[in-house]
């Protein structure tokens, strides 16, 4: 089995990181388990990047496993909590082949 990584893309500002979500096994835990370990594993690593990123807490509003079959794809709606206002932005997690 092969570690699964992520790419962190943000529209206008394209990729800003990559995330190490380990070793996924489609195959044996099934697809509902795995969208779920996708994202326990996924979501505290993506805080954590894009506060570093934005240097401003970021909540995570909601997060849509479009895929774990294949090609991990996600879809991860954001709370950017900024000293000026508080936005909204919409981040794609595509998985990467090569790390």
């Amino acid at each position: 089995m092969k570690k699964k990584f992520v790419n962190i893309e943000i529209k206008g500002e394209g990729q800003i990181g990559v995330i190490d979500l380990g070793v996924i096994d489609v195959l044996k835990d099934g697809e509902t388990k795995t969208c779920n370990v996708i994202r326990q594993r996924l979501e505290p690593k993506l805080v954590e990047a894009l506060s570093s990123h934005f240097d401003c807490t970021v909540k995570i509003r909601m997060t849509n496993v479009i895929s774990s079959v294949g090609a991990i794809e996600v879809n991860v709606d954001v709370i950017i909590e900024s000293e000026e206002q508080d936005y909204e932005e919409e981040v794609k997690l595509l998985e990467t082949w090569v790390y």
